[in-house]
């Protein structure tokens, strides 16, 4: 018994470790257009299944909570909660569907069903400073993290050097302004200081406050 208990958790956990490579290729949010109607009826017409289920992967992902769906909308740059029904009228429409052969059967495949169905997992919501938008945790637990997107994450870092003088010397004025207010001209407490606002900017999570 022991031994078919640790067979089971050696395939779970190699199974796990398999899921989490595969679960950002959907790339949750991560595009700036609006969802294209006519793009998935040409995608419908052409029976595209599997390029109609990254479509939808890209703007909406089923949560574990009653009756509720994450819609992502690059208009706010943010991610919408919306009710099942709600999804269902507006964005799995009764012809968006495809038809087709399958040997001597007539299938008739929907978004709606496959998007409800237990081929596209839930997510549990989640706040993460920082984190992707779909992470899976050390337990196999799929997560959307609604923690929005900080002001100057994807900003490349740069030095001072090539600003403009006037912008260097206003730095430069702050830096002093916080020396001298701050940390009383205290040059440990002044290198702490730094330090922090600098892990505070780049968005890590804070053990401490000021």
């Amino acid at each position: 018994m022991i031994n078919n208990l640790e067979s089971v958790n050696n395939k779970l956990k190699k199974f796990l470790e398999e899921e989490t490579t595969k679960v950002n290729i959907f790339h949750f949010g991560k595009t700036d257009k609006a969802f294209n109607f006519p793009f998935v009826q040409y995608l419908i017409k052409t029976r595209d299944i599997p390029a109609i289920k990254d479509y939808f992967r890209i703007y909406f992902v089923k949560l574990d909570i009653k009756q509720a769906v994450a819609m992502w909308d690059p208009t706010q740059n943010k991610v919408l909660i919306l009710k099942d029904r709600v999804f269902k009228r507006t964005y799995c429409p009764n012809d968006f569907k495809v038809v087709y052969i399958k040997g001597k059967m007539l299938i008739t495949w929907t978004v709606v069903g496959w998007f409800f169905s237990s081929d596209n997992a839930p997510y549990k919501q989640t706040q993460k400073i920082g984190g992707d938008r779909l992470f899976v945790d050390e337990t196999g637990t799929q997560y959307l993290n609604l923690f929005p997107e900080l002001l100057h994450a994807k900003k490349e870092r740069k030095p001072l050097s090539p600003y403009s003088k006037e912008t260097q010397e206003g730095v430069q004025r702050l830096w002093e302004h916080i020396f001298t207010a701050w940390t009383s001209n205290k040059q440990d407490q002044y290198d702490y200081l730094r330090k922090w606002l600098a892990h505070f900017v780049s968005g890590k999570r804070m053990t401490s406050s000021l």
